[in-house]
């Protein structure tokens, strides 16, 4: 369960949407901000409604480059997207049959943990072994899912399926 140290600067950590078992009892008693009115706090907090995986907000894009160093008091801008309105068609080079999917509608297969287990191993196609492929192909079926790949076409070729999935991982990650 997030919690916020007695700092302001946290409260972007207090994200209970990402937890299933949000408990709003749980989260009033952690909250301990000096400078804030805790009514007021838990005003807000009685307000707010659990979230699917799909409602939730994720940094889309920033102002600095992902893992750079700042210096406090620093400037970021940062833009929040949920995640059902993020499709695979963002990304450059995204598989033609991707395109329009959302990030939501392929929960299923990114949280697939054999379709996972292939996927953090490999950054392009031509890396994956004969085994891989047939797990892929299996995790597919398994959740219902069919796409035209014709490597003699880059948007619809295996490689710029496996290349728009590694891009759309870090979406998927939850913490």
């Amino acid at each position: 369960m997030p919690t916020i140290n007695n700092s302001i600067g946290n409260i972007g950590n207090l994200n209970m949407s990402m937890n299933k078992n949000f408990k709003q009892e749980e989260l009033k008693r952690k909250i301990t901000i000096d400078h804030l009115d805790d009514s007021k706090i838990i005003g807000i907090i009685d307000t707010l409604a659990p979230q699917t995986f799909g409602n939730t907000t994720v940094v889309f894009a920033q102002s600095h480059t992902d893992g750079s160093l700042v210096m406090k008091g620093t400037e970021v801008d940062l833009v929040l997207v949920p995640r059902k309105k993020i499709n695979f068609g963002v990304f450059k080079g995204a598989h033609l049959g991707l395109a329009e999917k959302s990030i939501v509608e392929l929960l299923g297969l990114m949280n697939d943990e054999e379709f996972k287990g292939v996927m953090t191993k490999y950054e392009e196609f031509k890396q994956v072994t004969d085994d891989d492929k047939l797990v892929l192909d299996e995790a597919l079926a398994r959740h219902q899912l069919s796409f035209t790949f014709d490597n003699s076409q880059v948007d619809q070729s295996v490689d710029a399926f496996v290349k728009t999935l590694v891009n759309a991982k870090p979406f998927y990650e939850v913490g």
